[in-house]
């Protein structure tokens, strides 16, 4: 995001680049106060597909400003909007377990 609000800074688009900073800031935000360590008995999916997801929607409308400004006849790279589909992959790996399953200490063993 702050590489996008840094294009759009020098193509003289204020409003984009200003955009692109205030979600890099909530996106920013919402990685520290939905850490999976603050809320160790949710599924560790939920703040990551929420974070994620924050993250998908802010690169849309970066893309959206991005098709707003360039000119007609220009390539538009929508294939690296597939780049996102392997961050998803932890949503699934992880599957139901929370931050207390993950981080939970073994019983001590009895040596015989």
């Amino acid at each position: 995001m702050l590489l996008a609000s840094g294009g759009f800074f020098l193509a003289g688009d204020l409003p984009g680049g200003a955009l692109a900073v205030l979600y890099y800031a909530i996106v920013t935000f919402m990685i520290f106060v939905l850490a999976p360590w603050r809320h160790p008995s949710i599924p560790v999916w939920v703040p990551y597909l929420a974070v994620i997801g924050a993250s998908i929607v802010a690169a849309a409308l970066m893309l959206w400003r991005y098709l707003a400004v360039i000119e007609p006849g220009e390539e538009v790279p929508l294939n690296l909007v597939f780049i996102v589909f392997p961050l998803m992959v932890p949503v699934f790996t992880f599957g139901n377990r929370r931050w207390n399953d993950i981080h939970r200490k073994p019983p001590p063993q009895e040596e015989q």
